[in-house]
């Protein structure tokens, strides 16, 4: 019995004291929490660079269950706080610093700003640092640092506060309204990422997270990117983003600023980067091809244009301004777009030209105007785009289509103006007394009615001064068919009667033209002829004419020495001789096209010593 009672009065003791080491365990816990937790208030309320680093200290170098002594001032002072007890432990629990810098860092993230000291959890990141160390080189950067759960939350905070802070795309608008210009748009990007970016570096950089906000920010902007693609972009706009993606993105304004490049090069995806900058390409091209189709289609559709609308070929000529963009922006894009557009000229040449010849003989003096003004502005444009490398053989078969048609335009133009003049000049050469040009002149000024069709400078002034060359050619027809004894009759001194016709003709064509028009000297060389008896200055005079009016023949000059008379058959054989040995070509009457030459060309050293002396002779008659 009494063994009984010892052995219940031994364990009932036992019980007890377990009992009570169990309440002072508990007790002990609960005052280490407290001062810790007066620890952590009175460091927040001190900013001594003893007390800050203490923490540091404290959590870097003790284990889970190691005491925390702090030095004997802050001993002092955590005695002081209610339920302190001098010479008391604190414990730091992992999980519950790792919540406390997860919520700090929450609120950083979210806020858009770094907060207040109290707020700043870089003190806090560096503990937890301590408690996650680096791992050794060769295990990665990313991986070992913090736990994963935490980091995959970490990953979602930062997910969300991109989201947050990075601006909206613009409104959405109809198919048929052109976008907002993306430029106002990616310069607010370019703020909010990059401010972002320098306002977190301070917080996050040292402790290795950085790499993840990075990260975020740059596919979240590369699909923004994406979607911009998606809207109703046109070609300008296009190269605007493009501009940006390659230009602005990676360089210090965004980026590469020297803050942010280390962890830039070693965080972000560059492939997705890449393919990025290929799909804007990639619509460039497509946006770029349609405009220019677009303009040719235009070209088809209505062949001329009337005087107040703009001509289709001018807008297509816009599209060379892309292919120079796309040169100072990549020299591999360039030769792409450059080689898709002219593709697409080429097309639109051959079916231009086939329709027009259908149809060219059938048409009036403004679709001719029209159809020369055209072709010269699409050779132009072939030219433009084509490479620097080559010349226009880079395009031979549209090129050679386009001059062919003008060629036929030309020659029709031509043929209206000899016809609708033959009967004004019939009459002058019949009218009794002097006669006037006043209706040859108003029927000039009739042909030239849809002149201002006609936009491209050189075909502008070409195209008068052929019709100039074919009437004073028509002139000089019909006073060669005149009976020489009846024109002098009526005109008296006939050489000074086609001098001062001369000098009216050139009045009329000048005024067709908005500067001087090139001078057609055929009509005074004839009046010189008419005044001339001497053989060698015959010969002078005869060797300027088909120099400078190469579409005379030697057939014309045979008659007018003959029509000019008081020359005997040997004189004149003489002229005649001296002229083609000189200019052999003459009797070949080139096209009516030609242009004579601005100038004399030089004598050869086998030319009779007269003609070598022919520049310095006479002096050029000039407008």
């Amino acid at each position: 019995m009494s063994l009984r009672k010892k052995k219940a009065k031994s364990e009932g003791g036992e019980e007890k004291k377990e009992k009570k080491r169990i309440e002072g365990g508990e007790e002990r816990k609960e005052k280490k929490r407290r001062s810790l937790g007066s620890f952590l208030s009175l460091r927040r309320k001190s900013s001594a660079p003893s007390e800050a680093s203490f923490l540091l200290r404290t959590l870097s170098s003790r284990t889970s269950h190691d005491p925390v002594l702090p030095p004997a001032g802050e001993q002092a002072q955590l005695c002081m706080e209610p339920g302190g007890a001098e010479g008391s432990e604190v414990e730091s629990d992992p999980e519950e610093l790792g919540r406390t810098v997860m919520e700090k860092l929450e609120q950083v993230l979210m806020n858009g700003t770094s907060g207040s000291p109290e707020q700043n959890p870089g003190s806090l990141l560096e503990a937890w640092g301590q408690k996650n160390p680096v791992p050794a080189p060769g295990q990665g950067s990313r991986a070992g640092r913090y736990p994963q759960p935490w980091l995959h939350q970490f990953h979602q905070r930062v997910q969300q506060s991109v989201e947050l802070h990075f601006p909206c795309l613009p409104a959405e608008v109809s198919a048929m309204q052109q976008p907002p210009q993306p430029s106002a748009y990616l310069r607010q990007v370019q703020e909010v990422v990059q401010g972002e970016l320098l306002r977190l570096a301070p917080v996050l950089q040292e402790a290795g997270l950085l790499g993840t906000v990075i990260d975020r920010y740059h596919t979240h902007t590369v699909g923004q990117l994406e979607r911009l693609l998606q809207k109703n972009l046109n070609t300008d706009q296009t190269f605007t983003l493009l501009e940006w993606t390659l230009h602005t993105y990676l360089s210090g304004d965004l980026l590469g600023h020297r803050d942010l490049h280390s962890d830039v090069t070693n965080h972000i995806d560059f492939l997705l980067y890449t393919e990025c900058v290929q799909r804007t390409c990639d619509l460039l091209l497509k946006t770029s091809a349609g405009e220019m189709e677009v303009c040719l289609q235009h070209i088809l559709s209505v062949g001329g244009y009337e005087e107040t609308q703009r001509s289709p070929v001018e807008e297509a000529t816009q599209c060379v301004g892309f292919v120079r963009r796309a040169q100072e922006l990549s020299p591999t894009l360039e030769p792409r777009l450059r080689s898709l557009l002219s593709a697409q000229l080429r097309e639109c040449v051959q079916r231009y030209v086939a329709m027009e010849k259908k149809h060219l003989g059938q048409t009036g003096l403004k679709y001719l105007f029209s159809t020369c003004n055209t072709c010269a502005e699409l050779r132009l444009l072939a030219v433009q785009l084509a490479s620097e490398v080559q010349t226009d053989a880079a395009s031979p078969a549209a090129v050679k289509l386009l001059k062919e048609l003008e060629a036929q335009a030309t020659k029709q133009l031509l043929h209206t103006a000899t016809h609708n003049t033959e009967a004004p000049l019939k009459t002058y050469f019949k009218a009794a007394g002097e006669g006037d040009l006043g209706e040859l002149q108003t029927t000039i000024g009739q042909l030239f009615t849809h002149l201002p069709l006609v936009n491209d400078k050189d075909t502008h002034r070409e195209l008068v001064y052929s019709v100039y060359q074919r009437i004073t050619t028509s002139y000089l027809r019909h006073l060669l068919l005149s009976n020489r004894s009846q024109l002098e009759g009526r005109w008296g001194d006939f050489a000074e009667k086609v001098r001062r016709d001369a000098e009216e003709l050139h009045t009329t064509f000048t005024q067709q033209q908005d500067g001087e028009v090139q001078r057609c000297v055929l009509l005074q060389r004839v009046s010189e002829v008419l005044k001339t008896s001497g053989v060698d200055t015959l010969k002078l005079i005869l060797t300027e004419i088909i120099t400078e009016c190469p579409h005379i023949s030697k057939e014309q000059l045979s008659a007018l020495l003959k029509w000019k008379g008081r020359l005997s058959k040997q004189e004149m054989t003489e002229v005649m001789d001296a002229v083609s040995e000189c200019s052999p070509q003459m009797a070949s009457p080139v096209s009516a096209r030609s242009e004579p030459p601005l100038k004399a060309p030089s004598p050869s050293p086998t030319s009779p010593l007269w003609y070598r002396a022919l520049p310095c002779l006479r002096q050029p008659i000039t407008a």
